[in-house]
């Protein structure tokens, strides 16, 4: 009976190890269903996420695309303002210097018409009503007996 008896121990002790085989299987069948689910679960979530980031994406680059024509919009709106101002300033600019030509050619053509006889006779008027009233002053100081006369003449 010893025989029988290692064999019914040794089946015991298989049945036990098939037991156990089969129950670590079970576990490890669920604990590879879990993984499954919770990859599943993070591959969804994960396409969720891109899918958003890409929604922002875009709306992102379409916001910066307005923004971008804007700017563009409003710089050359600008710069077409700044050019009008400059012609407008640049032909003011050529009226005056066009004024201020033909007054300058009036007035060369004026001093020309005096003719310098005349300008030098009336220069000799000027000299002589000069020393005259000179003149004139340092007798009247003299007759006053103002000091700076009696300085003066000796």
């Amino acid at each position: 009976m010893s025989t029988f008896s290692g064999l019914e121990e040794e089946r015991r002790r298989l049945a036990e190890a098939v037991k156990r085989s089969e129950e670590n299987e079970a576990r490890l069948q669920r604990e590879l269903e879990a993984t499954q689910a919770k990859n599943e679960a993070d591959r969804l979530r994960y396409e969720k996420e891109l899918a958003d980031l890409r929604a922002q994406a875009t709306e992102t680059l379409a916001r910066e695309r307005e923004d971008a024509c804007n700017l563009r919009t409003a710089y050359e709106r600008e710069l077409s303002l700044s050019q009008s101002r400059f012609h407008d300033a640049r032909d003011a600019e050529r009226e005056r210097f066009v004024a201020n030509s033909r007054e300058n050619d009036e007035l060369k053509s004026l001093v020309e018409a005096i003719s310098p006889p005349t300008v030098m006779a009336v220069q000799s008027q000027l000299d002589d009503h000069i020393n005259r009233l000179q003149s004139r002053t340092a007798q009247l100081r003299q007759e006053m007996g103002h000091p700076t006369a009696q300085a003066a003449s000796a």
